[in-house]
């Protein structure tokens, strides 16, 4: 507590009703001198505390609280007194009687004199910790309930592994049997045995696809980041799409050029970008859209934390069925697809500390958000 202390005025004495209110109540109430020693205190917080009516005006409120919640305490009654907050509250642990820690919430209101200058506080202490304990178990099984989601998840993903890698081995099985055949036989039509090396090779290709997609999808470990400006990422990510043949579409961007920089990997969020490109780009092809379209934005969120940029074409869009499993690792709409791309993007976005989701709302196409949070 900061200045001079004036003897406080609070008064028990002169009103029964008041009085008698103040030695019923339910919740711990207390008037604190400004340096916070206690004038009075109810039966309610003497039970809080462990401390008899007597023994608890020996000390100040704050030598009660725990010396890790001490600094936030002391900053609040601070605010209080040098007029920056009417009252206060915050939840804390003190230390009890019998040792023990027991959570409160604690609520201040400085009451003036008649020369406004701060008289004594008024102590609101309530006894909250039966509910922290209940959050803390609340945690804990959440906790568990994640870990077991997790092993599930991790199950799901092994099986979807083993048949997606499977495919292509049996694959190349019967193609190399068939062309062991054909040369076994003495004379190989050229043209049939062609094809069976082909398809071998093209099975080959996509085991390895799918090994080499799966891979960064399971990639851990700290990415390299540094301030990555966003309306420059989308510029470079749209310039890869044109590149690699995947052009052909009006691209409208709303960019906010005073947008701070984001902490970021920028070549794993230009990945992001292309990777939501391509999939506008193809579903619009798929569909057989004449005038492609897509859209992208960027805007700072409502808490001002992170920026938001949004990706929407003119497509087909997706069945709820589909939306739901869009992101799951190995499930693709696509004949040729291998379903990796949305489930590394938002594995990656995560990494950054960001989150990525579909509007299932909008309509018509398929309208993609991901967050990132803003450099300091």
């Amino acid at each position: 507590m900061q200045g001079e202390t004036k003897p406080a005025q609070s008064d028990m004495n002169g009103d029964e009703p008041f009085r008698c209110g103040f030695a019923r109540a339910a919740v711990g109430l207390a008037h604190l001198s400004t340096d916070g020693r206690f004038l009075h205190a109810n039966p309610q917080l003497c039970r809080t505390l462990g401390y008899g009516i007597d023994t608890v005006s020996q000390f100040r409120l704050e030598d009660l609280i725990h010396p890790a919640d001490l600094p936030r305490y002391r900053t609040q009654v601070s605010r209080l007194l040098d007029g920056e907050a009417h009252d206060v509250a915050m939840e804390c642990r003190c230390n009890t009687r019998d040792g023990s820690r027991a959570w409160i919430n604690v609520t201040l209101s400085l009451v003036r004199d008649k020369d406004a200058d701060p008289d004594f506080i008024v102590a609101v202490v309530e006894d909250i910790h039966k509910r922290k304990q209940q959050e803390s178990r609340l945690r804990n099984l959440r906790a568990e309930m994640q870990e077991l989601l997790q092993l599930n998840v991790a199950s799901q993903t092994a099986k979807a592994i083993a048949h997606e890698i499977n495919q292509p081995l049996n694959a190349i099985s019967s193609y190399a049997e068939a062309a062991l055949r054909m040369l076994q036989a003495g004379t190989p039509d050229p043209v049939k045995l062609s094809r069976a090396l082909e398809s071998t090779v093209q099975q080959a290709q996509r085991a390895a696809r799918v090994v080499r997609e799966l891979m960064q999808f399971l990639q851990k470990g700290e990415t390299e980041t540094g301030a990555v400006d966003l309306n420059e990422a989308i510029r470079n990510a749209l310039a890869v799409v044109e590149s690699n043949g995947y052009g052909g579409f009006e691209a409208t961007t709303d960019l906010a050029q005073d947008l701070r920089p984001v902490r970021a990997n920028r070549l794993q969020i230009e990945k992001v970008l292309v990777n939501l490109l391509r999939n506008g780009v193809e579903a619009m092809r798929a569909a057989g859209i004449a005038t492609k379209s897509i859209r992208i934005s960027i805007r700072s969120t409502d808490d001002g934390r992170m920026a938001q940029v949004t990706v929407t074409d003119n497509g087909p869009g997706l069945d709820p069925d589909n939306a739901k499993r869009i992101f799951h690792p190995f499930f693709t709409t696509k004949p040729r697809g291998i379903g990796m791309g949305l489930a590394i993007s938002r594995t990656l976005v995560e990494a950054h500390g960001g989150l990525l989701w579909l509007d299932v709302g909008s309509a018509p196409g398929a309208t993609f958000h991901f967050t990132l949070p803003f450099e300091e």
